[in-house]
């Protein structure tokens, strides 16, 4: 019988802890040490004296999993490469800021803007000494290079920046995501400062790459088009960075983004066909181990030659956990298998507790295992055809359930389309999977007939046509949702209470509801009644202007484009529950409680009849005589934002500095906040 091991559930929690606690406290490797030896040795004497005891131990399993909650901080302090004597960030050079010859070789590649392509580099040497750790190198579009690969070194003399704060006031921190990443610095290069050295180190994230040009090349002999091409390299190669962004955005709107990332699903499909072809094919005495073994090296092939993503490895070590206990008749609960992998996976980078698809991807998991059973259980229909899209739809109502609350928290939006979209395209994408991976092996084997190049063509457009029909059905997507951490906890301290008392009633799950209803109950009317305190804010935008003027439940922008939403504003409207949103004109003269504002634009008007202001914004780059504007109106300070040209910013600085007056650039100092 498969029964749960709460063991394994609770060392996992207890190992989770721990990285929260090495995460937070950056406690020293000695100490730790210290405190593992003292623990291990208790744990040794508590064990040989239990053996006396018929009753349980309660000392021992403290110690246990006070052990594990030690490992889990262990883990993180040992990761942090800044603690290692050659990582770059010890350099006194790198630390002064001052420019430096750094060799480099590419590690991954990553989605590109509008401005740069973007990589992830492994440091080889700094000023030719050996070094290690990683840069984000941003490479400006249109520069010569078509894309530096894995298997090749550069070199370049330059300064390492640090990863630059949010500019804006509850934007997206992209400095503690890289962070997480162990990426602290960047650097923006040019064609003519990169040098590449012309010598190879074979490994097997290169090999990875050669595998996936491989593949790319043969299929490019058939002609697929440019969006057919990126569907392809998304659901077989693990290659997201070609895919449209209106295309993306179809597929997000219509709730199954997550079928271009190869996960579960993918995995899935990989040994659900392998026990089929295999039992089918084997037969002899050691059939089950043989069998296990490939599965198991099929699985993690696939996911090196994708990319060894967050999602990836999370699918390929459950489901190596499922092949070893099914085939090897050792059946284990799935959620036994869901902990296990998770202990694996954080013990090998302990920071993947913070990737939001690593989140988003256990989430829904353990959602599938725990309450797809209770709504299948609710029904059971007789037709074959019915039974089957019955299942389909509890599984992705399950799935949708367990990540709704993180969906809310981190994009503030939710799309419930994912009922139609996994009830038709999810049956239509298991054939296309098993379609694509034979037509690649035939692909690979020259031997791939004319007549399914075009079934597999018509097979993705008619995909994308699904995706993009089902997504235009606006109606059904609730975009621009406030949502908090507190909310994000108190919705799941709700759901986890109903399936519990849906499992068996208990009068404590009924305490556990009734406590977060009335806490998200009593957080709602503190939010109508503690609203923002007024404030005047210049956000940063590059070549643009945006002003906030917040007024308890309302925020009022003005931008350079009055028709249009400013996505700065309404991000900041959203993390702080604002309810009303308003749009108007620029305005010359703002007034904030006891100080006035007073905007010089490309016109340069500032003569204003006794008008005597506390701050002066600069935009648009405004030719005036700075010098003479503060003497004349004598401000407190000057703000100039992202629309201004980069040489009038030095000109201006060096003025304010010269008549030592307080001088705020929004690209450097971030948005411009008064609220006194």
């Amino acid at each position: 019988m498969k029964v749960i091991n709460f063991n394994i559930i609770k060392l996992t929690c207890c190992l989770i802890i721990g990285i929260f606690i090495g995460y937070r406290l950056h406690i020293t490797l000695p100490l730790l040490f210290y405190t593992l030896a003292i623990l291990y040795t208790a744990i040794t004497v508590t064990y040989a004296l239990s053996k006396t005891s018929l009753k349980p131990n309660l000392c021992y399993g403290i110690l246990v999993y006070s052990t594990a909650i030690a490992i889990g901080t262990l883990t993180v302090t040992l990761h942090d490469h800044t603690k290692h004597k050659t990582h770059y960030t010890t350099f006194k050079t790198v630390q002064q800021n001052k420019p430096v010859t750094v060799s480099f070789k590419i590690r991954e590649t990553l989605k590109p803007n509008n401005y740069y392509t973007k990589y992830v580099v492994n440091i080889l040497s700094v000023n030719h000494k050996k070094a290690r750790g990683k840069l984000l190198v941003k490479l400006v579009k249109h520069t010569g290079i078509t894309g530096l690969k894995p298997d090749n070194v550069y070199t370049c003399k330059t300064v390492l920046n640090a990863i630059a704060k949010p500019k804006n006031p509850s934007a997206f921190n992209y400095k503690k995501y890289l962070a997480r990443q162990y990426i602290y610095h960047e650097i923006t290069s040019h064609s003519k400062q990169l040098l590449k050295i012309k010598h190879v180190h074979y490994n097997i994230c290169n090999m990875a790459l050669k595998v996936r040009e491989h593949i790319s090349s043969k299929l490019k002999n058939y002609h697929f088009s440019n969006t057919q091409s990126s569907i392809i390299h998304a659901l077989f190669l693990g290659e997201k960075q070609s895919i449209n962004p209106s295309i993306y955005k179809q597929y997000s709107n219509a709730g199954i983004v997550h079928i271009l990332s190869i996960s579960g699903l993918h995995m899935g499909a990989i040994v659900l066909l392998l026990n089929v072809v295999l039992g089918k094919l084997l037969h002899f005495k050691n059939k089950p181990y043989f069998k296990t073994i490939f599965i198991i090296l099929f699985l993690w092939s696939f996911a090196f030659i994708a990319g060894l993503s967050a999602s990836i490895m999370r699918a390929a070590t459950m489901f190596s956990i499922i092949a070893i206990g099914t085939n090897l008749q050792r059946p284990t609960h799935s959620i036994n298998t869901v902990a296990t992998s998770i202990f694996i996976l954080l013990l090998i980078k302990p920071l993947l507790i913070y990737d939001i698809g690593f989140q988003l991807s256990y989430c829904a998991v353990l959602a599938i295992i725990i309450i797809n059973p209770l709504l299948q259980a609710l029904w059971q229909p007789k037709n074959g055809i019915v039974t089957y899209y019955w299942q389909v739809f509890t599984v992705s109502f399950a799935a949708q359930l367990g990540v709704l609350p993180l969906c809310l928290y981190y994009f503030n939006k939710i799309s419930l389309l994912f009922v139609i979209s996994n009830l038709v395209i999810v049956p239509f994408l298991l054939g296309l999977l098993a379609l694509g991976f034979l037509v690649i092996i035939l692909a690979l084997l020259q031997c791939l007939p004319e007549i399914l190049v075009l079934l597999f063509k018509y097979s993705i457009d008619l995909l994308n046509g699904m995706v993009a029909h089902i997504a235009s059905w606006d109606a059904f997507i609730i975009d621009n949702v406030p949502f908090n951490l507190f909310n994000l906890i108190s919705w799941y301290v709700v759901i986890i209470s109903c399936v519990l008392l849906y499992i068996k009633f208990h009068v404590n799950n009924v305490k556990a509801i009734l406590i977060a209803v009335v806490l998200l109950q009593t957080y709602a009317v503190y939010n109508k009644a503690v609203k923002p305190s007024k404030k005047f804010i210049v956000f940063h935008k590059n070549k643009s202007t945006v002003i906030g003027c917040v007024n308890k439940n309302s925020i009022t922008t003005a931008t350079s484009n009055k028709n249009k939403i400013e996505p700065i504003a309404k991000h900041y409207q959203l993390k702080n529950n604002i309810t009303y949103y308003k749009k108007t004109h620029l305005q010359h003269i703002y007034t904030h409680k006891q100080s006035t504002i007073l905007v010089i634009d490309c016109l340069g008007i500032y003569r204003l009849r006794h008008l005597k202001p506390d701050y002066i914004l600069l935009r648009q780059s405004p030719k005036v005589n700075l010098e003479r504007i503060i003497n004349t109106l004598q401000p407190k300070g000057i703000i100039a934002d992202g629309s201004n040209y980069k040489s009038m910013i030095k000109y201006w600085k060096r003025i304010c500095k010269k008549r030592k007056l307080r001088f705020h650039f929004t690209s450097k100092n971030g948005a411009f906040i008064l609220d006194h």
